[in-house]
């Protein structure tokens, strides 16, 4: 039965939305930092040929996909918090305290790098590794109930999941803190 909300239909039009973006952004990008100059012709076919390499390319294409929905709730997030800060600051808010420190940058920065780490990590997870897809667990492995899990199956959350809370993985964490806590601990001043 088809509902108003059934928008399974721009499934289809995925490519069309990427080239779309891809070009939208790579157009800005050129026109705000104008490495060619003024020229827009110039800035309009290169934002063209990069758009028509990325939709060639069915891992860039479900990347962008997987990033786009995360960066538009990101978006709408800042604009309800630019709002927010309007209505209580009172009418004569100035938002110039935004671009004061790096510290919103860096925020952004690395919420950006986390969504793109986390958009190739769903898009190529499953095929990057070297010895994925090779199974590496014994009979006597799969019956031991204290054996660590396998990372040679096809859920790429799974194979995440058992290399992070591996215990050699577990280990290694728990020295970098004590190394951190020492390091943090030895370089105050003293009381």
């Amino acid at each position: 039965m088809a509902t108003f909300f059934d928008i399974a239909l721009l499934s289809n039009f995925s490519i069309i939305f990427t080239f779309l973006i891809v070009f939208a952004i790579v157009f800005a990008m050129l026109e705000f930092l104008k490495i060619f100059g003024d020229n827009k012709p110039i800035h309009a076919v290169i934002a063209l040929s990069a758009a028509m390499v990325m939709i060639f390319s069915k891992g860039a294409v479900e990347v962008i996909n997987f990033m786009v929905p995360w960066f538009m709730i990101l978006v709408i997030v800042a604009t309800f918090g630019i709002i927010g800060y309007k209505l209580f600051a009172g009418p004569g808010a100035d938002l110039s305290i935004l671009h004061q420190g790096t510290s919103l940058r860096s925020w952004v920065i690395a919420i950006v790098a986390i969504i793109f780490l986390i958009a190739l990590a769903q898009t190529f997870g499953q095929d990057i590794g070297p010895y994925l897809g090779e199974p590496n667990v014994t009979q006597k492995e799969a019956l031991d109930p204290g054996a660590v899990p396998s990372t040679a199956t096809e859920s790429f959350a799974e194979n995440l999941t058992a290399t992070l809370f591996h215990p050699r993985v577990l280990a290694l964490v728990v020295i970098i803190l004590i190394a951190t806590f020492a390091i943090v601990f030895l370089a105050q001043k003293p009381i």
